[in-house]
């Protein structure tokens, strides 16, 4: 692979000998997570900037990389305009066994917890400090805790190689269509985007509109989504006249696959996931 930095040393606040500093290691799957007690609700879902303002809760980040990151070919890229906060987040989660994380938060009972329960599902975790220190915006991250994913600005060279890091219940969770439905959001036609990101909760999609805060919350992203807007992390996002959803899913998807099947890369749950999504967008939908 070309460009690839050399690993990124974190050093742990307030230890100033840097060769007790965990690094991230550029050829492994990372995962940045951010876990401050207590847990929220089951479904709830808020976006970045809402996290910073509300009570402390557990937050999956969504987005490709963070600003200040590296952006290297055949890595997680682009940047994601929601967040997944999972309540329970010790329910029976599966990972990958190549997937390596890093807890970024306040130490504490609750943060320790978290951190045993996804070793102890396969996730090899460390806590790691403050996500607000400087060491947070250099980290490389790769996402394998959700199913939001997307390219923005990005060349032909690069795709997404994490979508085959999830839950093994993504395909349940993830309703495109029928997460707009419930939510009676027109999907098309309406301009498109150079990012798309899907909404994954906790829990099935069906059990959503069951819980207001994560309804409007939901709403609130996809009004993002539709404005071509992403607050959360400042990113504006370059729209194209005439795009329905769908007509984006495929572009944004259909290069990730084509780019990896030219690369002699597989990526199952992506091309299980993008054939289901057209074919529960198909009649009428677009």
């Amino acid at each position: 692979m070309e460009n690839i930095p050399d690993p990124v040393e974190i050093v742990m606040p307030g230890d100033p000998d840097a060769r007790t500093a965990h690094t991230l290691k550029s050829r492994e799957y990372e995962a940045l997570i951010i876990a401050q007690p207590p847990w929220v609700a089951r479904n709830t879902i808020i976006d970045c900037e809402i996290a910073e303002i509300r009570p402390p809760c557990v937050l999956v980040s969504a987005n490709g990389f963070w600003p200040g990151a590296y952006d290297i070919p055949g890595r997680s890229i682009g940047s994601i305009s929601v967040t997944c906060a999972v309540g329970n987040i010790d329910d029976r989660l599966v990972y990958s066994p190549r997937t390596s994380g890093y807890i970024v938060g306040p130490s504490s009972a609750y943060v320790e917890y978290f951190s045993k329960c996804a070793q102890n599902s396969g996730l090899a975790c460390e806590i790691v400090g403050d996500c607000r220190t400087a060491a947070y915006s250099k980290c490389l991250v790769n996402i394998p805790l959700t199913l939001q994913y997307g390219l923005s600005d990005c060349g032909e060279s690069q795709l997404i190689s994490n979508p085959d890091v999830v839950f093994r219940e993504a395909l349940q969770i993830v309703e495109f269509t029928g997460l707009m439905k419930s939510l009676d959001v027109e999907i098309g036609p309406t301009p498109g985007f150079d990012s798309i990101g899907l909404i994954q909760a906790s829990r099935r999609v069906a059990d959503i509109p069951d819980d207001p805060v994560a309804m409007d919350n939901l709403r609130g992203i996809l009004r993002n989504w539709r404005q071509g807007r992403n607050p959360a992390l400042g990113v504006k996002i370059r729209r194209e006249r005439g795009r329905t959803a769908v007509e984006e899913i495929e572009w944004v998807w259909g290069r990730i696959l084509t780019r990896a099947r030219t690369v002699g890369a597989s990526l199952p749950v992506t091309e299980s996931l993008y054939a289901r999504v057209l074919s529960d967008s198909s009649g009428g939908a677009r």
